[in-house]
């Protein structure tokens, strides 16, 4: 970082996990975060100023995006959304 300030709209909590995992050594590791955002925008009929969202890091030897499919169903199949297109 170069000490300017920046302001972001979006969260933060899993770009700060990959931060410690740097830190601290490889573990296996699952960091998510759902926050509720802000962004500086014009408002309309289909984009709010506020909205969720959602992110997350998984650090482990061997995944694949076959892994990351899975776990992205699975995160959907738990909030009771099981209609879920991939590819």
């Amino acid at each position: 970082m170069d000490g300017r300030k920046t302001q972001r709209s979006l969260t933060r909590d899993p770009r700060c996990a990959t931060l410690r995992i740097a830190q601290e050594g490889f573990k296996p590791r699952k960091y998510f975060s759902i926050d509720r955002v802000f962004r500086n925008e014009s408002v309309d009929r289909t984009h709010l100023a506020e909205f969720h969202q959602i992110e997350g890091v998984i650090c482990d030897k061997g995944l694949t995006l076959s892994h990351l499919i899975g776990v992205l169903h699975e995160f959907f199949r738990r909030i009771g959304i099981t209609q879920v297109r991939s590819g």
